[in-house]
Parts: structure tokens; C-alpha cells; sequence
């Protein structure tokens, strides 16, 4: 039995393939009370994707380092060392950021559930 309880229904969540985590706080839920909590938000509090899920790793990539090129197109920069060597850093930056918000998720919640 899990020891997880989704924050939205509070029944205990069974497996990880049923397993969704987002929003500021990392709430645990069901797949089906994270999209439903998701669409009762208005627009401006809405959780997110997943932290959970490798889709929401790639998107918020891809992204990321649109605004940084286009960014960069619009100064006007050449690309040169300084243009790709900062866009690096802050990629660097915000994916640590992800990372930590994903080994809290596994320490806190995802270990606990059986596969």
C-alpha cells in the first residue's frame, strides 16, 4: 500500500505510472485530479506540467532557449563565444533548478510508490 496521498482526492496513490507532480509547492496527485485541479485554475495560477514527466523537461527546454536565441536576434548579436556561452549558463541554471525540484519529488514521494 502507498503511504502517498493525493492532495486533490486523498485516496492513496497505487502506482507511479499514476503519479503526477507540479505546482509551486509539489503537490502529489492523480493523473486525473491534476488535470482537473489544473482546469478549475484561472489562467494566471495555473501548476504547470508535471515535473514528473521527461515532456516537461524537453518543452521547457526548447522553450528556454527560444527566448535566449530570439533574445539574442534582437540585440543584434553575432553569434560569437559570448552569445552561445550565455544562454549555456542559464540554461545550467534554471535545468538545477528543475533537478532539485525532481530529486525532492523522487525523495519525498516517488520512492514511496510502487511501480
Amino acid at each position: 500500500m502507498s503511504k502517498v496521498l493525493c492532495a486533490g482526492c486523498g485516496e492513496p496513490i497505487r502506482r507511479r505510472a499514476d503519479f503526477s507532480i507540479g505546482g509551486r509547492v509539489l503537490k502529489p496527485m492523480h493523473n486525473r485530479c491534476y488535470r482537473l485541479h489544473s482546469e478549475q485554475l484561472p489562467w494566471l495560477r495555473k501548476p504547470g506540467w508535471p515535473i514528473n514527466r521527461l515532456f516537461s523537461w524537453v518543452a521547457f527546454n526548447a522553450l528556454l532557449l527560444a527566448v535566449l536565441l530570439v533574445g539574442a536576434t534582437i540585440a543584434g548579436g553575432v553569434p560569437d563565444q559570448r552569445i552561445f556561452g550565455e544562454p549555456l549558463i542559464i540554461l545550467a541554471c534554471f535545468n538545477a533548478w528543475l533537478l532539485v525540484g525532481r530529486l525532492l519529488s523522487y525523495w519525498s514521494y516517488e520512492r514511496h510508490i510502487p511501480h
